[in-house]
């Protein structure tokens, strides 16, 4: 591999990551009011599975909508996106509810 094809893959890599965290931040709202009734009952990998299941049909929304407005036209890349921003959004709704669990236990001590 030339030292330009490692740029333009590093760089690919960058700029997956970036849309990847705009996507999930994005998604973020609506996946946590489609999983907040239920998640705080599940642990581990159950939470995460249940979040992908869940999340899925929003981060495919939003990952169409930034591969149109920043008018990707590479084949491979927009999967590359989603999937990438699918495990964020899992991420960031796992968290919010962990620190949603210590913010009601804490109410609870005090």
């Amino acid at each position: 591999m030339g030292l330009s094809q490692m740029l333009a893959s590093l760089l690919g890599t960058d700029r997956v990551d970036e849309l990847a965290r705009r996507i999930a931040e994005r998604s973020q709202g609506a996946v946590w009011q489609r999983v907040v009734h239920r998640i705080s009952t599940l642990a581990g990998s159950e939470a995460r599975g249940y979040v992908r299941a869940r999340a899925g049909a929003i981060v495919l929304r939003e990952t169409n909508l930034i591969v149109a407005e920043e008018s990707i036209r590479t084949q491979s890349l927009p999967m590359k996106i989603y999937q990438a921003a699918l495990e964020r959004v899992i991420e960031l709704i796992v968290e919010q509810n962990r620190q949603q669990r210590e913010q009601s236990q804490t109410r609870k001590v005090a």
